[in-house]
């Protein structure tokens, strides 16, 4: 009796290191997932390629209306696979009267599309009005959500910093 209840102990002890090791294991691999996330998100904010974003911006995605000039800037919230998510602030400043007018602006957040080498292809937005906020559920990966859909609430020192940074630009061309 004695060595069936002391193999049934060891069973019972192997069977939990192998647990162990199992959690241990999945923990690794999770983490690396995180990892791996992260430096996408690094790769896209390069210099290189937020300039292929602003130039992107600045081209694409608002109309001059007053035959102004195009200026943008953004936030990164992060990315995945072939998508930069961000904040734009993008606007059109002209001259009138000798002095430096803002037009048409925008401040949204964007999905931005990108290509194999992290060129913009094209963007998602979500409207405005009654599906706003479904449409940025359904654009946006979950955990960006919270962050996006208090932006213009919680971070008007970030979309004050968009802002200045246009309307040095603007300055800077004209």
């Amino acid at each position: 009796m004695q060595t069936i209840k002391g193999s049934q102990k060891i069973s019972t002890l192997f069977l939990f290191l192998i647990f162990l090791a199992f959690a241990f294991f999945a923990f690794l691999f999770f983490s690396r997932k995180d990892i791996a996330e992260e430096e996408h998100t690094k790769q896209i904010a390069s210099h290189y390629e937020r300039e292929e974003i602003l130039h992107y911006l600045e081209e694409e995605v608002l109309d001059a209306n007053f035959e102004g000039k195009i200026f943008a800037d953004f936030y990164e919230f992060g990315a995945r696979e072939e998508e930069a998510f961000i904040w734009a602030y993008i606007a059109e400043y002209y001259i009138e009267n000798g002095k430096i007018k803002q037009g048409t602006a925008l401040s949204a957040p964007l999905a931005i599309i990108l290509s194999t080498k992290n060129r913009p292809l094209g963007h998602r937005q979500a409207g405005s009005g009654r599906q706003h906020k479904s449409a940025i559920l359904r654009i946006f990966p979950e955990k960006y959500h919270e962050e996006i859909l208090n932006f213009t609430s919680d971070s008007q020192d970030i979309i004050e910093q968009l802002k200045k940074s246009t309307e040095e630009k603007s300055r800077e061309y004209f």
